[in-house]
């Protein structure tokens, strides 16, 4: 456990530390801060009655570890510092697990801040007394949900970065299907619902309603963690330093 926080902190200072980083990494708590603050703002019904939060504070892990967790061992190539990483006596799953964790804090910090805003802008926008904080629920299901998705985006990531002979190709080839699938979702899911004939999005609209949130959030949550998992255990046995000093 020590050799892994030894890689997950010297990743974190270069993640946050690096030239840029930092400047960077002010610019993405903004860009959160006037997300969440503006959609709680507009559609505060929505984030205080629906499951909204718990999508989007899911959902935050994929985009805010996708631009840096490619930097994991694409940019120790770079900057020539990769070979002085693997002469040292940490073992292999050190290594590689160092860099995940890294990635999945990194993440999870934006998603504790979009929280924290998002319950800002709720506040602000609603009319009866006191203080609005989510229900239990929600910030179980949205914590528990951000660190299974910030495990997949960042052993995925990870496990590219390894395979890239740089960031911007270990970018691109993370970040656009990332990104294609999203909008598929986005945009692909509401389109197909409007070309459905009135009688199967009727029959579809009962048999979501049959569907109990909270069972189908517990099983989404154990899919996940499966699917991380399997990644985790691929992912430590393909690691092997001997290659990449070859490489």
């Amino acid at each position: 456990m020590k050799d892994i926080w030894i890689v997950c902190k010297k990743g974190l200072k270069e993640l946050i530390g690096a030239r840029g980083g930092r400047r960077g990494f002010l610019i993405q708590i903004t860009i959160l801060a006037g997300v969440f603050g503006f959609f709680p703002l507009s559609q505060k019904e929505i984030w205080m009655e629906g499951t909204m939060p718990v999508v989007f504070f899911s959902m935050i892990p994929l985009f805010s570890a996708s631009g840096v967790v490619a930097d994991s061992f694409a940019g120790e190539r770079e900057r020539k510092t990769l070979e002085t990483l693997l002469a040292t006596r940490l073992p292999d799953r050190a290594i590689f697990l160092g860099k995940v964790i890294s990635a999945l804090i990194y993440a999870w910090a934006f998603t504790i801040l979009s929280m924290i805003t998002s319950l800002v802008g709720i506040n602000l926008a609603k009319d009866t007394p006191g203080i609005y904080l989510y229900p239990s629920s929600v910030f179980l299901f949205g914590l528990v949900g951000s660190i299974l998705t910030g495990l997949l985006i960042s052993g995925v990531g990870v496990f590219i970065s390894l395979r890239a002979s740089s960031v911007r190709e270990a970018q691109q080839m993370l970040v656009v299907p990332m990104w294609v699938l999203f909008m598929a979702i986005g945009f692909g899911l509401p389109a197909l619902a409007n070309v459905l004939p009135e009688s199967v999005r009727q029959q579809l609209l009962r048999w979501l309603a049959m569907i109990n949130p909270t069972l189908f959030g517990i099983g989404l949550l154990m899919t996940l963690a499966i699917v991380d998992t399997v990644l985790l255990i691929l992912g430590i046995r393909r690691f092997q330093r001997t290659r990449l000093i070859l490489d």
